[in-house]
């Protein structure tokens, strides 16, 4: 299926052998191109130091192979997410597949970090969660 119809209701009919497609049962389903969706980061690891909190990952890029895995062209990136709970949180997105030193004073004592995989045609994919 085309990109374009990602988020549209589609209606098929599956005839089984040899009955007419137009005794089938519709059948309307919402297309989600799952084939488009980044995979989830690998082996989330923070490091708290004081209040500033650092983190790497491992990409999960759709193509190539583990040990050389290639980006989709649709690839853009990560969205990180430090989550204080009731103290508030912070999103921001990155490049690279880390981030150093990022103050985390305003948010309390334990947070969660999620990085999500984004992807221009779908957004932010599963996210790995992790807490320190």
């Amino acid at each position: 299926m085309p990109s374009s119809l990602i988020g549209q209701s589609l209606t098929h009919r599956a005839p089984s052998l040899e009955q007419s497609p137009e005794l089938a049962v519709e059948q309307t389903a919402t297309y989600i191109g799952r084939s488009q969706i980044e995979w989830p980061v690998a082996y989330l690891e923070l490091d708290r130091s004081g209040s500033d909190i650092s983190a790497t990952w491992t990409p999960r890029h759709r193509f190539g192979t583990d040990d050389n895995p290639v980006a989709s062209i649709n690839f853009q990136g990560y969205r990180v997410t430090i989550d204080g709970g009731s103290n508030g949180s912070a999103t921001f997105d990155t490049l690279t597949a880390g981030f150093t030193n990022y103050d985390a004073s305003a948010l309390g004592g334990s947070v969660t970090v999620s990085v999500s995989a984004l992807n221009r045609i779908t957004g932010a994919g599963p996210a790995t969660s992790e807490s320190i």
